[in-house]
């Protein structure tokens, strides 16, 4: 069983529709990513790792780029080019900080958001932290921009 909360589709919804407005869309799916996107890596006051949100590239740029109302256009050719801005990237990481408030409750241990990686780069030390973790992922549609994906890893 977890420690920490494992983010449900209303969860995701409330916490994003903050920043994207109430027409962004979230339903689960399969979360599959693509391995040249982000993932972050969340630890608690121990420094170990404890949750991870790997994210696809579609979903770091749109959520990175609505923020600072990148173009649409602009924000599509970053995803097509896999060449995420400076901008979007540090607006990402705001993102993946406000979504640690998805994995803990009154009653659970605190967490906080450790790092940024790269899919590749956190890949073999995020299967091993992870490996009996609840896995869950979300397909998340951020208005004028499009979907991305997102997967849960939560010890």
């Amino acid at each position: 069983m977890a420690r920490f909360i494992v983010p449900t589709t209303d969860s995701v919804t409330e916490i994003l529709s903050m920043m994207y407005g109430e027409d962004l869309e979230v339903s689960e799916s399969d979360g599959d990513c693509a391995s040249d996107g982000r993932a972050a890596a969340y630890v608690c006051d121990d420094g170990q790792l404890v949750a991870t949100c790997v994210c696809d590239p579609a979903f770091v740029v749109f959520s990175g780029s609505a923020l600072t109302m990148v173009p649409p256009d602009a924000a599509l050719g970053m995803v097509d080019e896999r060449d995420f801005s400076e901008v979007v990237l540090a607006n990402f990481h705001e993102v993946m900080n406000i979504c640690s408030r998805l994995l803990m409750s009154n009653s659970s241990p605190h967490l906080r958001l450790d790092r940024i990686l790269t899919t590749a780069a956190a890949e073999a030390a995020l299967t091993t932290a992870c490996a009996d973790a609840s896995t869950i992922g979300f397909s998340v549609n951020i208005p004028s921009y499009g979907c991305g994906q997102l997967l849960f890893k939560v010890s």
